[in-house]
């Protein structure tokens, strides 16, 4: 199995992909230490093997510098170890407005909840993996990374930083044996996007955008997580500093 012996911290756990993420790296062998803002659901348990006592879930806030400090001091002194952080916590929380009406709290919000929370998470995990001179980090960007819809402003701005940070960790790190990716998903079936619409709105959506991609269809979250456990895994031991575009051929 392909995570066998591998200490893996997974954020962002109870959203779709997260949950499809954590199942994957279970079947590969993975020891786990999730994270989540929100208290662990049962997916989330299932999927790590809730009996399962190797790991753990310990709910923090990465956006708060204090919160994630103490959530990597809980994973050295657990497994004296990390070789994969894989960095999913994030999303797009503002609304697309015109740019006249953009505020700063709403730029803030996004840059917070994706980039900061990433390079909070990435910093911690460089301090483990260092001297172990071995670690992979996979973040999670977006193809809105090179630019995005109209008015999506904010979470493309935050996820065009999330690439550039990911760049900028590759060269850093590389000498420390430590490797960095990131996926960019297109538009993935996720609970998350459907509860914003009115019922049965979905279908024409989902239709609509998978048949502007060469592939016909909107991505499962398993498709994204299948990709973060190829980064992650001494299967990708010569790729670093690229982002993976997941999205059916498709661009933004």
């Amino acid at each position: 199995m392909r995570m066998s012996n591998k200490v893996v911290l997974i954020t962002g756990v109870t959203s779709d992909i997260g949950a499809a993420t954590v199942k994957r790296f279970a079947e590969e062998g993975a020891t786990l230490a999730l994270t989540d803002m929100r208290p662990a659901d049962t997916a989330t348990l299932g999927a790590m093997g809730a009996a399962d006592t190797r790991h753990m879930f310990q709910q923090a806030d990465l956006r708060e510098e204090v919160q994630v400090v103490a959530l990597f001091d809980s994973v050295a002194r657990r497994f004296g170890r990390l070789d994969v952080l894989v960095n999913i916590a994030g999303g797009d929380f503002g609304k697309n407005v015109e740019l006249e009406e953009l505020d700063v709290a709403n730029l803030q919000r996004n840059i917070d909840a994706n980039l900061t929370s990433t390079m909070l998470t990435c910093r911690e995990a460089v301090k483990i993996m260092k001297p172990q001179s071995a670690g992979a980090i996979v973040n999670m960007c977006s193809m809105t990374f090179r630019g995005s819809s109209v008015n999506q402003f904010a979470y493309a701005s935050s996820k065009g930083a999330v690439f550039a940070l990911t760049r900028t960790l590759a060269m850093t790190l590389g000498k420390h044996g430590i490797r960095v990716n990131a996926v960019a998903p297109g538009m993935i079936e996720v609970e998350s996007i459907k509860k914003t619409l009115a019922p049965g709105v979905w279908e024409g959506v989902s239709k609509w955008i998978g048949g502007t991609y060469p592939l016909g269809r909107v991505g499962q979250p398993v498709e994204v997580a299948n990709c973060m456990l190829f980064l992650a895994s001494d299967e990708a031991s010569f790729v670093t500093g690229e982002v993976l575009e997941v999205s059916g051929g498709g661009r933004l």
